[in-house]
């Protein structure tokens, strides 16, 4: 049997390599360097390819919002909180902002009058989210401050409750003055329902405003362009048993 499969598989990759090289050097010349990761047999239907997945801004298939307000345009911060831990000598305030928004008609204006003693001492969340342990998530949204930052700020993705477990995403960044946009996929290590949170630690970065605006944070996964996506099936090829 294994003698047959393979004698098949020999055939029509040589009747297919002169394709496989038509193709690539038609991406190449056209500068596509990244168009497609193909695998399986090529050749002029893509019917009968085993499966192929473009790497370019179409290879993931993105979900909906998993949080909900992060643009703030409810006009109010439902789904979101605040700490100041005054126990540690933090203050400050939050207030929906309508003249420095990234977009839209309002963003988030939070304002340190006195920072803690460790970052998590002033921290500014979006909540109640859901999310599944193995599953890829894109979280993505827009910041700047109008200080200094004397340190960076930790933007992670962890259990709404206690103990407050990390779900797979911790990163830090710099603010400017001028407004940045960030994006990251994580693949979650950890998943809860309803019991989520999308969190920035802002407690030792110094004082002044930070803005942010345009949370979002999504499902994606690889697209497979054949159509077949995991359904354990192989496409465009057969085998005979003895």
């Amino acid at each position: 049997m294994r003698k047959k499969i393979k004698n098949k598989i020999k055939k029509i990759l040589e009747i297919n390599t002169s394709i496989l090289v038509l193709v690539i050097g038609i991406l190449i010349f056209s500068g596509i360097t990244s168009a497609a990761l193909i695998y399986g047999i090529v050749s002029d239907s893509k019917a009968s390819l085993v499966g192929y997945w473009p790497l370019d801004e179409e290879s993931e298939k993105v979900g909906d919002n998993i949080n909900t307000n992060g643009d703030f345009e409810t006009g109010d911060f439902t789904d979101w909180s605040s700490y100041f831990n005054s126990g540690n000598g933090a203050s400050g305030s939050k207030v929906i902002d309508s003249s420095t928004q990234f977009s839209g008609s309002y963003g988030a204006k939070i304002t340190i009058t006195a920072g803690g003693s460790v970052n998590g001492d002033i921290n500014f969340s979006n909540r109640y989210m859901s999310i599944a342990t193995g599953k890829a998530y894109r979280l993505s949204f827009a910041i700047k401050a109008d200080f200094t930052p004397s340190s960076s700020v930790s933007v992670r993705v962890i259990k709404d409750s206690t103990p407050y477990t990390n779900c797979g995403l911790e990163e830090t960044i710099t603010l400017t003055s001028e407004w940045q946009t960030f994006d990251y996929t994580f693949v979650a290590t950890n998943g809860f329902s309803g019991d989520t949170r999308i969190i920035f630690y802002l407690g030792s970065i110094g004082t002044g405003n930070v803005y942010i605006d345009n949370v979002s944070l999504k499902e994606t996964k690889t697209t497979d362009k054949t159509g077949n996506e995991n359904d354990g099936t192989i496409h465009g090829a057969t085998y005979t048993t003895d």
